[in-house]
């Protein structure tokens, strides 16, 4: 149950990232190793390993809303310097 879990919320973040438009999956295998890259800057968000750190005693205290956001307004702040 804890693998399909984590697994699901890093699906659901990686989604999220690709429905702003500025992100497109890049698959691997095995799926799990699997990041979401803005193509504009190159930056890439490991969705997976943030759903593993929000299970963990570290990640329980940070907010992923807050973490995307956050990720979303640098992306922003690369792409208009560039």
């Amino acid at each position: 149950p804890y693998l399909v879990i984590v697994c699901e919320l890093g699906i659901a973040l990686g989604d999220l990232f690709v429905k702003t438009g500025k992100f497109q999956w890049l698959y691997s295998f095995p799926y799990f190793n699997s990041i979401v890259v803005n193509p504009e800057t190159g930056i890439a968000i490991t969705v997976f390993d943030w759903a593993v750190k929000k299970f963990s005693s570290y990640g329980m205290k940070d907010g992923l809303q807050w973490k995307f956001q956050k990720t979303l307004q640098v992306i922003d702040e690369h792409t208009n310097d560039a």
